[in-house]
């Protein structure tokens, strides 16, 4: 059986995390190759099972899984009440944690106070209504209020639905 703290190479791997789901075990690993490409590993932990992503091919898997998966899987949960403690973390104490994962979560809190839907993904019956209410000639900042998603949002996707360059 494969040691899932390495990568091919025999080295630990760039950088990991392990999560837990229903009494399975996964880890999510970045490594480099022999000919110098980095990889997205998804490993089952306990059994052989991996898919290999070069990094060339994660943006494209990403994109796949936003059209395939319905944006109600990827809601935030609700915030804890303050009496339940936060789940175990890998910091021991909060000092460990970085500043940018701190800032990065407050930051996600406070854009979506103004646009609720920021950083979900699109479904297709918003795709369709963007083109349209977009041909009918409704502006970014119309748009932004009625998807509840940012003016970026709204461009980057009236892009990758080839309505504009």
């Amino acid at each position: 059986m494969r040691d899932y703290g390495r990568g091919d190479r025999g080295m630990p791997f760039l950088k990991s995390i392990k999560f837990k789901s229903e009494g399975r075990e996964y880890r999510l690993s970045i490594d480099k190759r022999k000919n110098g490409d980095n990889t997205l590993e998804i490993i089952k932990v306990d059994s052989d099972q991996r898919v290999v992503i070069n990094e060339s091919d994660v943006g494209e898997l990403l994109e796949c899984i936003n059209q395939l998966m319905p944006s109600s899987w990827f809601t935030p949960p609700p915030p804890l009440p303050p009496s339940v403690p936060p789940p175990e973390s890998q910091y021991k104490k909060s000092s460990e944690v970085p500043t940018e994962k701190k800032h990065k979560a407050n930051r996600y809190e406070e854009i979506r106070k103004t646009y609720p839907k920021a950083y979900l993904p699109w479904e297709k019956e918003d795709d369709e209504k963007l083109e349209r209410l977009y041909k009918e000639g409704k502006k970014t900042k119309e748009l932004t209020k009625i998807f509840e998603r940012q003016p970026g949002a709204i461009r980057s996707r009236l892009s990758k639905l080839g309505l504009v360059e």
